[in-house]
């Protein structure tokens, strides 16, 4: 799915989107980035980042899915970045914090968004040097 631009319709609006993964080995930290624009306009893209500790074996939890506790649904979930209902979740959280598909934003910290949405982030948080 990496590099792929992938569609995606929320409400009577079209959207592309892709998700790509990214390690980096100093920090040794996995980077997903989120890029989602409103069809036809890639010029105003949505940015988000989820910056995670690295799983030896898999890689990025959050790119192949990992399980994490919800707060809100008091249950644990399986969450794959991937995925277009996550995808769909953070686009609209895009929207909250004021993009349009015709402005630019500051990139977004995805890992902030997880938190919103309820999911306890511990066992994939990095800490120092990361920073989100």
């Amino acid at each position: 799915m990496s590099g792929k631009l992938r569609n995606i319709v929320i409400g009577d609006q079209d959207y592309v989107y892709t998700v790509n993964s990214k390690y980096d080995k100093v920090n040794k930290v996995d980077s997903i980035s989120l890029r989602a624009f409103l069809k036809g306009n890639r010029k105003f893209p949505l940015e988000i980042e989820f910056v995670t500790k690295e799983q030896f074996i898999v890689g990025s939890p959050l790119f192949h899915g990992v399980d994490l506790f919800n707060t809100i649904s008091k249950m644990s979930e399986r969450v794959n970045i991937n995925q277009p209902g996550f995808v769909r979740q953070f686009i609209l959280l895009g929207i909250e914090n004021g993009w349009t598909g015709k402005n630019k934003i500051p990139l977004q910290n995805g890992m902030g968004f997880l938190r919103k949405m309820g999911y306890i982030l511990d066992e994939i948080q990095c800490h120092n040097p990361c920073s989100s």
